[in-house]
């Protein structure tokens, strides 16, 4: 059979097909009857469900190709602000809805100046420790406490880099979960906010495990070594009392009932047993502080004099050392002022 006679049979089957394709016609072996009239309507019928057929099957073609095309040129730069306009009105959800922080998110821990100084080493530890003899200053005398003031300083610094390192791989190995892809105005948003609440509440956290232990001391009544905040007394009835501190003209302050009393330091002209009496021939450097522990003495300090050569000379000459140490650098990356305790 020629390809013409052939191509001619098939459209004339299909057009007779299609002329009777009835698909809304009684099933067979059912009661219904359907007479001409109701086969032409069912017919008429059919033809009109297969044009809204295909009309609905080409939209819904053209629809879902223009959708997925807008997708995939988004994509080639997704922080466009088009993007965001885009995701404002879609949802699109995520293969993957979890992630580690730290697979997009790297922090790092800077310490204060001080913590990378002469100051936090053994080399000034030992310059301004004064052995047996810190118990024959005055309570208030720098020479008293210094030494342990900045063992604890250095204990500080110890204890915060090694607190925020575990802290920060802590953060890196949580999980940001989002079971939609957000825009980048509202993900930024999260991210910032985590990021602060991160850095609220770990030095809270450090802060209040060191109440902790301080809150311990004292409701304990131990007695520091240096007594500072309770005095010993040697002669013939032998007592302890509490230290008492005064801080720029306040009321006095018993280390009974608050271990952050304080007070300024000193330089006192006075070598004898201990003694909380102050004197008018005394020395006083900026920003330095005594009070009943060391370890709350040093947080209300400043570090004003060790930015200030003249000043850090002429707290070294009251120890008979021969070292030599520079002051540090005012630098504007610190967020802290060299007043700021």
């Amino acid at each position: 059979m020629p390809i013409v006679d052939f191509c001619r049979q098939t459209i004339s089957s299909s057009k007779k097909f299609f002329r009777n394709l009835n698909l809304f016609k009684p099933p067979a072996g059912s009661d219904q009857n359907e007479d001409e009239q109701q086969r032409r309507v069912n017919t008429v019928i059919t033809r009109i469900y297969l044009v809204l057929l295909t009309c609905l099957l080409i939209y819904l073609g053209l629809f879902i190709h223009s959708d997925v095309k807008e997708i995939t040129e988004k994509r080639v730069n997704p922080y466009k602000e088009e993007l965001d306009s885009f995701l404002s009105d879609a949802e699109c959800p995520c293969s993957r809805i979890s992630l580690l922080h730290g697979e997009f998110i790297s922090l790092k821990s800077s310490l204060h100046q001080i913590c990378s100084s002469d100051f936090v080493l053994d080399r000034w530890i030992k310059a301004i420790y004064s052995g047996s003899n810190v118990t024959y200053f005055n309570l208030n005398d720098f020479r008293t406490f210094g030494s342990a003031q900045f063992q604890a300083l250095a204990g500080f610094c110890n204890q915060s880099n090694s607190y925020l390192q575990q802290n920060i791989d802590s953060f890196e190995n949580s999980t940001f979960i989002s079971p939609e892809l957000l825009p980048r105005s509202v993900f930024q948003e999260e991210i910032n906010s985590t990021i602060t609440q991160f850095q609220q509440t770990v030095p809270e956290a450090f802060a209040a495990q060191l109440e902790l232990v301080l809150q311990v001391i004292t409701g304990n009544r131990l007695i520091s070594g240096l007594q500072t905040n309770f005095i010993i007394s040697y002669h013939d009835d032998p007592q302890v009392k509490p230290a008492t501190y005064r801080h720029r003209n306040k009321a006095p302050c018993n280390c009974v009932s608050n271990h952050q009393c304080t007070s300024n330091a000193i330089f006192s002209n006075i070598f004898d047993a201990p003694t909380q009496n102050e004197f008018d021939r005394n020395t006083r450097l900026p920003g330095l502080a005594s009070g009943c522990l060391p370890v709350t003495s040093i947080l209300v300090s400043t570090l004003e004099c060790f930015y200030n050569q003249a000043c850090l000379n002429k707290l070294v000459s009251f120890f008979p050392t021969k070292e030599k140490f520079s002051a540090m650098t005012n630098s504007n990356i610190s967020r802290f002022s060299p007043n700021a305790t």
